[in-house]
């Protein structure tokens, strides 16, 4: 299984935008940190077509209390493109 890196996103846009490497990987950069400061304000991160971030509350396993980790909602759109496509799904 490969692994896609910051850097790979990068350079991804980078060839696809016509924006230097480093200018990417400033957008990279800075799309990444806006996620997290929403997660941590608790609010979600909807991105249309892609999917859901959310902040959840797990127990800890070890200690009492709880954990805050980040859950993924995939959106029906990327499901259905994942799964096939279905027309109703389409671009």
């Amino acid at each position: 299984m490969a692994t896609l890196t910051k850097k790979d996103l990068a350079v991804h846009i980078s060839e696809e935008m016509g924006f230097s490497v480093r200018e990417s990987k400033r957008l990279v950069d800075a799309f990444f940190q806006s996620v997290k400061e929403f997660l941590k304000e608790g609010e979600d991160v909807k991105i249309v077509r892609f999917g859901t971030f959310s902040k959840i509350e797990r127990a800890s396993k070890f200690k009492e209390g709880t954990k805050e980790t980040v859950g993924f909602h995939p959106s029906r759109w990327l499901k259905g493109r994942l799964n096939g496509g279905k027309k109703v799904l389409q671009d």
